[in-house]
C-alpha cells in the first residue's frame, strides 16, 4: 500500500469510532498504559488494578469496548474497556485481585 493511501484510509476508520469525552481516562493517560518507565511489577500491577476499576464504572466503557475491537488484539496495549492488553502476547491478564468485570 502506498504511504500516501494510509492517511486516507485512516481517517476513513477513525470518522466511525466513538468519541469518548466522558472517559475516566481522559485526563490520567499514564494509568492505562501498559508499562511506565522506571515502574517495577508490584508498581505496575497496583497501577493496572486501579484502572481497570476505574473503567467498569466508566461511561465511556462501552464506546471504549468498541474502539477497541476495531483494532487487531496484537495493536492493544495497556487498559482497554477495564481489559488488560499487553500487545504482541495479548495475554489479556487481569492484574492480581482485578477480579471479573
Amino acid at each position: 500500500m502506498p504511504n500516501a493511501l494510509l492517511p486516507a484510509r485512516l481517517l476513513a476508520q477513525l470518522r466511525d469510532l466513538p468519541a469518548l469525552p466522558d472517559a475516566a481516562c481522559r485526563d490520567l493517560p499514564g494509568l492505562w498504559d501498559d508499562a511506565l518507565p522506571d515502574e517495577d511489577d508490584e508498581d505496575r500491577e497496583h497501577r493496572l488494578r486501579l484502572a481497570v476499576r476505574a473503567c467498569r464504572t466508566c461511561p465511556a466503557r462501552a464506546g471504549c469496548a468498541a474502539l477497541a475491537a476495531a483494532h487487531r488484539p496484537r495493536d492493544l496495549w495497556g487498559v482497554w474497556a477495564a481489559q488488560v492488553h499487553n500487545g504482541p502476547e495479548d495475554l489479556r491478564r487481569a492484574p492480581r485481585g482485578a477480579g471479573a468485570a
